[in-house]
């Protein structure tokens, strides 16, 4: 991309491949070794976010799984301006978004928000967490189970282990006393007693059929450690959800509920009753402000206690230093190449290696989240990078907060990006934002604030700082009247690795296929040690080898104007290099195809008449169609030359057409007429002295805008009849026979395809066709890439085909498919899917173990065929031969014609012997020109119990296919076998991948099974 800095040198170019805002008051770079099981630092950065927080941001190199981890985490000192709070949005149930979250904080308790995390897990049904939760000394919620806690004091200091909290609820009219009771907790026949506040939502979302007690608070609060008493006035029995009152409580119990004896208990209670409730829990809830509930123990007195697990994955932690202070850590996972992760085990040791005694595991996942308010900021950022691509609603988190008010005055001075690496060469724009001395924003001018190099190691020109070429840490200083600040920023001279890109897409790219002139715009990109630097093109050295072009110093490379040629384009930095290979190819662009007959409908003149042709294959030589010219001089009289009309448009100055022709061996010539401004321009051609296919070439006189007809030239045979198709405009010699070529792979629930095209260079969307059994398929694709991606149906227990088929310019065409079995398609077990894979049922009685079962099967599901009803029930019969009306059924089944020619005459004498079932289709074989009968004696006939052998079947599905397929080479060992009106057709199926023979044998004169025959035409979806 174009520089757009003010007065920078024209034609500059930024990529900004940079680490998001690593930032720091005191710089670490390089690398630092730590335990083996936590990875080594490479980059790390801190910036202060109050009197007693500061963030810290880096990334880890982790040797055992050859994989970074990118790492934020808060280190946060109790007793100052920051203060911490447990926040679950307004309802312990139902997930918060933590912006909804922090926007309750300020707007309902006038707060402003500096920083927060995720907090506990929870369940994603109903958003209410797994632990206790204490917020402003009551308690909130309480755990599911015995659990672990982060109990904090008013000054935020914390202190991390078991809750052992505890609710008991006795009464004088109650048969025994209530232990464990569960507070705001999903209400069902496993839970128990289970109490509820207004803190729950505003009914208790219980469906099933369940007694409530409305309770009012006689005396006492909800804190732990405290007794109250509540006195019961109301009773009732429900299946709906009971309101929960603002200033009371609700005790329920499900009427099946599995603990019988508190069900008994409760039932002798009555209106007016009185009840105590006692809290109580470990000595780390005593007076706690604030308490969030957590996961495994990761550090127990410097221990690391955490659980085994080879399981890496995002990880948010809480840990105490010895020294008081709390730590806040996250780690990104699931993101190869960015971060890969922790384990429970690797986790604890970084955060002993951070100093902490204590350390809890929290939620993690999709669920860890960190945000800051950067100073001078109104606006939250996201610091991690989630792995589920945004930010998960969760069930509670722990925020930081100010409750300092602003005062609109500048204290203090921020520089962004924070210590910004560059390559040599590369330029920066670094914004100022201001803060109060509460770290409130402060609106500044920007154009006042100045900027100043410390060390000389680049030039500053307005707020853009250009480093020199020479590497170290350069200290720029920033100053706003008498408020000052400062960044790091480090220069790199030898970078770690060098990648070559595309300007438009910024993929990496390793080849290129271009036209001759041609430009194409390179970038690059630079590492050190995994982390990106900021680099402009003119930081590289660019190379080019070949004789195939040019490159100027950002990169913008020029194919020559060649006809074709081979080379690398070489990107370099301090050493280090990266390489393209390009390639140049004439261009060329599709005229016209032949394949829309309203082209071609006034296509007639005084003894020539043009006309698509569809109905024979063979003299169609790219797709399905072609330009059928009947010619007679003899209707022309005193004509030398008969000219088809045509108006085909020539959007480009080329300078070839070429087309294909099927001549008649007439010896007369074809001609070419264009338009131009001054008039018609006749072109002779090539004589006609062949027949079969030949490519035809003629030369394109300069500034014809059309190719006005296609013309005979006489000489030769009075009458005939030519066929051409698939014309082409080149620049220079344009010679395209090879297919492209195409991978179709599998990636989890999506199938993914990579297409190249030596001669084309691109291949465009339109020239592409997905299909999902025979059905299109949407998909994206990627211009840049050559490549697309489709998510595919949902699992069911059937096979299924994928198949894609991509067409070039000039008409030729590549396919690749892929079977999905069962359990290919089935979504790996995970948190929401058992993973279960289900059989499907077999339809016919005599497939069971056959090789040919799951192709019979497939025909089945498709719809071609219904099986053969017998005295053991519906049969396929894969080993009996396929006979002619059988095969008729099928393809016209494929083709979905079946039905669509009833009223067709046919010719065949023995029509009459076509069963009922038979009929339909072949009437539709034979309009369409697929099977066309067999020649006898006494006429044609259908021969429709006869067997069908494989050279036949082969020629009557080429028939069906469109042509372009590459032809391949026939080495079987019986090749000399197959007859000649069969063997285009046999080398388009060899070529395809759908016929392969057996022990190198093709047995073309063999009668095919229907097993045999299911297989083929299971490999045509």
């Amino acid at each position: 991309m174009r520089s757009n800095f003010r007065n920078m040198q024209r034609g500059r170019r930024t990529i900004a491949f940079v680490l998001a805002l690593v930032m720091l008051f005191t710089p670490t770079f390089g690398i630092t070794a730590f335990a083996d099981d936590a990875g080594d630092e490479i980059v790390h950065a801190s910036l202060s976010l109050g009197d007693n927080m500061t963030l810290h941001t880096g990334v880890l190199w982790n040797s055992s799984m050859e994989d970074r981890i990118a790492e934020n985490y808060l280190l946060y000192l109790p007793g100052g301006t920051v203060k911490t709070m447990v926040i679950y949005g307004h309802d312990i149930y139902g997930q918060a978004t933590l912006k909804n979250a922090i926007k309750y904080v300020e707007e309902e308790e006038g707060k402003h928000v500096v920083a927060a995390v995720n907090g506990d897990f929870f369940s994603i049904a109903t958003g209410v967490p797994v632990g206790m939760a204490i917020k402003n000394g009551i308690l909130r919620t309480s755990d599911t189970d015995p659990r672990n806690v982060v109990a904090f004091q008013a000054d935020g200091s914390a202190k991390i282990g078991p809750s052992g909290l505890k609710i008991k609820i006795s009464g004088h009219n109650m048969l025994q006393t209530l232990e464990n009771v569960k507070f705001n907790k999903v209400l069902d026949k496993s839970s128990g007693a289970v109490l509820y506040s207004s803190d729950f939502e505003d009914t208790n979302k219980t469906s099933g059929k369940h007694t409530s007690y409305y309770l009012s608070i006689v005396e006492g609060e909800l804190k732990v450690g405290s007794t109250l008493t509540a006195k019961v006035e109301n009773m009732t029995s429900s299946s709906s959800p009971d309101l929960l009152p603002e200033n009371g409580l609700v005790l329920c119990f499900a009427d099946d509920s599995i603990y019988i004896n508190e069900v008994k208990a409760m039932s002798t209670l009555r209106i007016g009753d009185e009840i105590t409730i006692e809290i109580t829990g470990n000595e780390l809830l005593n007076g706690a402000e604030n308490a969030v509930g957590g996961g495994d123990l990761l550090l127990v007195n410097g221990e690391n206690v955490a659980p085994s697990g080879s399981t890496r994955a995002p990880r948010t932690a809480v840990g105490v230093l010895e020294n008081g202070k709390v730590v806040y850590y996250t780690a990104d996972g699931r993101q190869s190449g960015y971060s890969g992760g922790l384990t429970l085990k690797e986790l604890a040791d970084r955060m002993k290696e951070l100093g902490c005694v204590d350390a809890i595991n929290m939620d993690g996942g999709g669920s860890t989240t960190l945000q800051t308010m950067y100073p001078g900021e109104s606006e939250m950022t996201t610091i991690n990078k989630p792995s589920g691509g945004s930010l998960r609603s969760c069930g509670n988190y722990i925020v930081f907060y100010t409750d300092q008010p602003a005062t609109g005055k500048a204290a203090r001075l921020f520089l962004y990006p924070f210590n910004a690496m560059l390559l040599t060469g590369g330029s920066v724009e670094l914004t100022a934002k201001a803060a109060d001395a509460a770290y409130h924003p402060v609106s500044i001018s920007a154009e006042k604030v100045t900027y100043k190099s410390q060390k000389g190691l680049g030039t500053v020109e307005g707020n853009v700082f250009t480093a020199g070429k020479k590497a170290g840490t350069e200290t720029l200083i920033a100053g706003y009247g008498e408020v000052g600040g400062l960044v790091n920023i480090n220069i790199i001279d030898t970078p770690e690795s060098v990648q070559l890109r595309s300007q438009a897409g910024g993929n990496e790219v390793s080849q290129v296929t271009l036209y001759s002139g041609e430009s194409y715009d390179f970038t690059a990109s630079a590492h050190y040690h995994t982390v990106p630097l900021i680099s402009d093109d003119s930081c590289y050295t660019w190379t080019v080898t070949g004789d195939i072009g040019t490159i100027d110093e950002n990169g913008l490379f020029t194919a020559a104007d060649i006809t074709k040629g081979q080379g690398t384009v070489t990107v370099s930095a301090g050493g280090i290099t990266a390489s393209a290979e390009v390639k140049v190819v004439s261009e060329g662009y599709l005229v016209e195809d032949f394949e829309e007959y309203q082209v071609f409908a006034n296509g007639t003149a005084a003894g020539i008449e043009g006309k698509l042709m569809d109905n024979n294959k063979a003299l169609v030589r790219y797709g399905s169609k072609s330009l059928q010219l009947d010619y007679d001089f003899t209707a022309a009289e005193g004509k030398t030359e008969l000219v088809l009309p045509l108006e085909l448009p020539l959007t480009k100055e080329l300078n070839t057409l070429n087309l294909w022709v099927y001549g008649d061996h007439s010896k007369n010539s074809l001609s070419a007429t264009f338009h131009s401004n001054e008039g018609a321009v006749t072109v002779a051609g090539s004589a006609i002295d062949f027949e079969g296919w030949k490519r035809i070439s003629f030369a394109v006189p300069q500034g014809v805008t059309a190719l006005q007809g296609i013309g005979i030239m006489g000489g030769g045979a009075a009458s005939g009849t030519i066929y051409a198709d698939q014309i082409v405009a080149s620049k220079g010699t344009y010679v395209d026979n090879q297919a492209p070529s195409v991978e179709l792979t599998l990636d989890g629930l999506s199938v993914v395809g990579v297409i190249s095209d030596d001669a084309d260079g691109a291949i465009t969307q339109q020239q592409v066709q997905l299909t999902y059994d025979g059905k299109p398929l949407a998909f994206v694709y990627s211009q840049e890439g050559q490549s697309f991606t489709a998510e595919l149906p949902a699992a069911d227990p059937y096979d299924h085909q994928v198949a894609v088929t991509v067409r070039d310019l000039s008409g030729n065409m590549a396919r690749k498919f892929l079977t999905l079995a069962p359990e290919e398609k089935n979504e790996e077990e995970g948190d929401t899917g058992s993973g279960e894979i289900y059989a499907a049922e077999i339809p016919f009685k005599d497939t069971e173990g056959h090789w040919a079962e799951s192709y019979a099967n497939y025909l089945y599901q498709q719809g071609l065929t219904k099986g053969v009803e017998t005295a053991n029930g519906i049969e396929y019969q894969p080993n009996n031969k396929m006979t002619r009306q059988e095969i008729a059924v099928m393809m016209a089944r494929w083709l979905g014609i079946e039905g669509r020619y009833d009223d067709v005459e046919l010719p065949y004498t023995d029509a009459d012997k076509i069963p009922e079932w038979a009929l339909p289709a072949a009437k539709a074989m034979y309009a369409t020109g697929i099977i066309a009968g067999v020649k006898y004696n006494d006429g044609v006939r259908f021969n429709g119990t006869s067997q069908v052998t494989r050279q036949e079947v082969m020629t009557i599905i080429g028939r069906i296919q469109e042509r372009g397929y590459t032809e391949a080479e026939l080495d079987f060992k019986d090749a000399n076998k197959v007859a000649s009106w069969a063997a285009p057709y046999v080398k388009s199926l060899v070529g395809q991948g759908i016929i392969s023979g057996d022990a190198g044998m093709l047995r073309p004169l063999d009668p095919v099974s229907r097993g045999e025959a299911a297989k083929i035409i299971f490999c045509l979806y």
